[in-house]
């Protein structure tokens, strides 16, 4: 945050409309990150407010994936109907984007998002629709990351309560964490437990076990790091 308001009080930065929208984005994701939807959604609406005028095609990408955040939000507070607005606003926005200019993993994660949306909506057929075209469209990507294709692979499988796939593509995407040394306690605090309730499922004790442990100690981590960071962004704000 610190860099960004720095990077946000350059001289240059005020005449490029791009670059403005692009810190914005980041801040908001960092509200986001620390659950301050409030803030996030402000900061989101800075950005639409930025660049949803422009033409150029890194402003059609910032705008798409300004929605498609939106969406998530929206989803998570259980607002299927909003979530579902946004998401395919972010769609179509991006149709404005070359076929040649298009950022794989960014539309990748349009798609992931959509499928979620579906999946909340319980139209499962399309849910794994998108999913699956969000994981077709990066798995062959040697050098990037799919941790989040195989995690939302994975709570189609759950929430489709197909608990052994569910478990297999949850302990893809740790493996796909740790070959890149991916940090996201976030996102592993909220899959540990789940994984410990599949292996329960599947009465093996050992490893429910092993990763409500796994939970314990970095819940115990996230906790006191939320705390420090939540504290700087109040200060800050």
């Amino acid at each position: 945050m610190t860099y960004i308001e720095q990077g946000l009080n350059e001289k240059y930065t005020n005449n490029n409309i791009v670059l403005k929208a692009s810190f914005k984005e980041f801040k908001a994701y960092n509200y986001f990150s620390l659950y301050l939807d409030d803030q996030a959604l402000e900061e989101y609406k800075n950005v639409i407010n930025l660049v949803s005028q422009q033409t150029d095609i890194e402003s059609y990408q910032i705008l798409s994936r300004v929605y498609a955040s939106i969406s998530l939000m929206y989803a998570f507070k259980k607002d299927n109907k909003t979530a579902n607005f946004y998401i395919n606003k972010a769609l179509k926005n991006y149709q404005n984007v070359p076929v040649n200019k298009i950022d794989k993993f960014d539309f990748s994660g349009l798609l992931i998002v959509k499928g979620r949306v579906c999946l909340s909506n319980n139209k499962v057929d399309s849910a794994y629709y998108y999913i699956k075209k969000s994981y077709d469209s990066v798995k062959d990507d040697k050098k990037h990351s799919n941790y989040r294709q195989l995690s939302a692979l994975a709570e189609f499988y759950y929430t489709t309560k197909q608990y052994s796939k569910a478990l297999d593509y949850y302990l893809k995407v740790i493996n796909e964490m740790e070959k890149f040394d991916i940090k996201n306690a976030n996102y592993l605090i909220e899959i540990y437990p789940t994984i410990a309730e599949l292996y329960e499922r599947l009465d093996d004790s050992e490893n429910q076990k092993l990763f409500l442990d796994k939970y314990r100690k970095e819940s115990e981590q996230f906790q006191k790091k939320n705390t420090e960071n939540v504290q700087a962004i109040i200060n800050s704000i």
